[in-house]
């Protein structure tokens, strides 16, 4: 094997180690930059992930308080319907007072007349037996002629 001229095995295998060589070189830096890249990107993956766990947790928060919000609110309007029930049921006794006053009131009336009339009847019967009595003499009676009268009696309003 000369020299000169042909290349010997020990030189090809040589080449053929060095174009390994640079072909994992080149394959070396081409890895490295894809770790790289990686890198960078799993940071900005990392800070994005920061930024997302932030914001859910400040929705957690706001949600949180929404919801005790929404628990008052609620017992609010639990205890303004309580209170409205105890009103209507208050309105509804003092109907209830008032219409039996408002029958008591008309049977009182009704007795004060039939008494009334009674004591016309009696003041009559008093003056036919007493002719000389104070009952003989619509003058001298003036209170007795407005308590027969049912125009004198106060009326209220009645349910």
């Amino acid at each position: 094997m000369s020299r000169t001229g042909t290349i010997s095995e020990k030189d090809a295998q040589l080449m053929d180690l060095n174009n390994q060589l640079y072909v994992m070189e080149v394959n070396l830096m081409k890895l490295e930059t894809e770790l790289k890249n990686a890198n960078d990107h799993l940071d900005v993956e990392r800070e994005s992930n920061k930024t997302l766990q932030n914001a859910l947790d400040e929705l957690e928060e706001m949600l949180g308080q929404k919801n005790a919000e929404l628990i008052e609110s609620n017992e609010n309007a639990i205890k303004a319907n309580s209170n409205a029930q105890l009103h209507k049921e208050t309105v509804f006794d003092l109907e209830t007072k008032l219409t039996l006053q408002g029958r008591e009131l008309k049977d009182t009336r009704s007795k004060l007349l039939s008494l009334k009339s009674k004591i016309k009847r009696l003041e009559k019967e008093s003056s036919e037996l007493l002719p000389g009595s104070k009952f003989s003499s619509p003058q001298s009676t003036p209170t007795t002629t407005n308590l027969t009268s049912p125009d004198s009696i106060p009326k209220t309003s009645s349910v």
